[in-house]
């Protein structure tokens, strides 16, 4: 018998595609580094040397701006704090008093920790700043381009709001160190939060759920002080252990189970955020009514698999 000849496969449905792409022009977020920022608050002078090291290319600001806001302040704080660490292990190695307990701890674990929260909020207000004047330049080179001969680049694209790269990392810290951040350094963060202003709406949306987040940890930093001023030289190694202790207790559980619902909140309600701007944008490039189409249609909205509550780009 003859074999019949199968129909070709239709392919108008595949190769449509959203009618409208999804562009980032702003460098790449140096997310790795903002990391370990958010962990050198509670860990200190071990993660701070080797982000000051690191050699930024300079050709891209955003790099740069990790030198231009904290070197400075860091030749600071960094002689001090490897100074009281120094000095934290000797007494305890010789069994002899050299600093008070409380002062020491104020100073290495509070006063240096809230120093270096003000300067990195100062970075990630300027950081949101460098994003959309690249956005907006680098736009306007491409509008004046005449080389666009290919039909990606002849496609309308849109963006969302930058992600506030440090809020989000503080948002989606690991509980545990979540809750020895917030015990050491809770109020400059909820403080220099406020004091921060942001120009988009996604990064407003960050600092109220950092408010939300570190706003009740500012009384597990009272009591972390007041545990210590009643502490005496001899007790003050063992403080550290316990607390690694109270970490399995069931209130700070507790509070685990708080900060992971806040944060799992927050990425849901970010990503339909994104999700909004995105079909609102792309409404508005394409020159559409509201809901004429799904938003699917419109511009893509595929999730990122490698990273959490994050949707691609298209292009």
């Amino acid at each position: 018998q003859e074999e019949k000849e199968l129909p070709p496969p239709d392919t108008s449905a595949a190769s449509s595609g959203p009618k409208c792409a999804v562009r980032s022009l702003e460098d790449e977020e140096p997310q790795i580094l903002v990391r370990w920022l958010c962990c050198a608050i509670l860990v200190g002078w071990v993660l701070l040397v080797p982000i000051l090291l690191m050699q930024p290319h300079p050709e891209r600001p955003r790099q740069l701006l990790l030198r231009q806001y904290l070197l400075k302040p860091c030749l600071f704080i960094l002689p001090l704090w490897v100074l009281i660490w120094l000095l934290d292990s000797l007494q305890v190695v010789l069994e002899m008093k050299l600093l008070p307990p409380f002062p020491m701890f104020l100073t290495c674990h509070t006063v240096l920790p809230a120093i270096l929260v003000f300067f990195v909020f100062r970075l990630q207000a300027a950081d949101e700043g460098v994003v959309l004047e690249q956005r907006e330049s680098r736009e306007a080179d491409l509008r004046k381009s005449k080389a666009e001969d290919s039909p990606a680049e002849r496609q309308p694209a849109v963006v969302e709001d930058p992600s506030p790269t440090f809020l989000r990392e503080l948002i989606f810290l690991n509980p545990v160190a979540l809750v020895f951040v917030g015990s050491v350094a809770a109020f400059p963060i909820v403080l220099f939060n406020m004091l921060t202003p942001m120009r988009t709406e996604r990064a407003r949306l960050a600092q109220g759920y950092v408010n939300m987040m570190y706003g009740p940890l500012i009384l597990s930093q009272i009591g972390t002080l007041a545990v210590v001023w009643s502490s005496t030289f001899w007790e003050t190694p063992k403080l550290y252990f316990l607390t690694l202790g109270l970490m399995l207790n069931v209130p700070v559980m507790l509070i685990w189970c708080g900060c992971l619902l806040c944060a799992s909140r927050y990425g849901r309600y970010d990503m339909m955020h994104v999700e909004q701007q995105r079909a609102a944008r792309a409404r508005q490039a394409l020159k559409l009514t509201p809901d004429s189409e799904k938003d699917a249609d419109l511009v893509d909205l595929t999730e990122d698999l490698q990273r959490h509550a994050e949707y691609l780009y298209s292009v």
